[in-house]
């Protein structure tokens, strides 16, 4: 019996194995606001990936809106987090978050120290076939300080996501490093 082996060719022009290609990275530094805008519509799906996130208030936390999007009812969804006994959901939203508590949050509660990096914020948001015009799942896994969430969701509307902005539940400010992915 003779071993056979295969060498793969590796296409230097591929995106990667999952066919994501990096659209763009904000870095933010103490800000108040972090949008995605003019985004391409040129994939099946988005996915948001967010690392070494911290803020400057260790009990609030970040959700997102789409396309700037304030109308009630459009973002339909429910989370649950870790430890915690039921399913929270929300029909009549602006956002992808309530205030009232981190299991909501898609950045939940993070530390507010550059150095303690397992208590930052990480993690991922997929909204799928963001140009059709129905309404888009989304869903997320995410972490925070002590809160980890996942969550799933409709953004109820027509229009193609062009825009994607975290929205701030407190007052407090976020670094880190945000990516934004098509995916083909």
């Amino acid at each position: 019996m003779s071993i056979k082996t295969i060498t793969p060719t590796i296409n230097a022009s591929a995106v990667n194995v999952a066919g994501e290609t990096l659209i763009a990275t904000i870095t933010p530094s103490g800000a108040t606001a972090i949008s995605f805008t003019n985004i391409p519509q040129l994939y099946k799906h988005l996915k948001i990936v967010f690392n070494n996130v911290y803020q400057s208030s260790t009990t609030d936390g970040w959700g997102i809106r789409l396309n700037s999007d304030a109308t009630a009812s459009r973002h339909v969804y429910s989370t649950r987090g870790i430890s915690v006994s039921l399913i929270q959901g929300d029909r009549t939203n602006t956002t992808f978050f309530s205030a009232s508590n981190q299991t909501r949050l898609i950045v939940p509660g993070t530390t507010n120290l550059s150095s303690t990096y397992d208590a930052m914020g990480r993690g991922t948001f997929t909204i799928y076939r963001y140009t059709e015009s129905a309404g888009k799942f989304c869903e997320w896994v995410t972490n925070g300080d002590v809160w980890t969430v996942v969550g799933h969701g409709n953004y109820e509307s027509t229009s193609p996501i062009t825009q994607i902005d975290f929205i701030r539940s407190g007052s407090q400010t976020v670094t880190g490093v945000f990516h934004l992915y098509g995916i083909a």
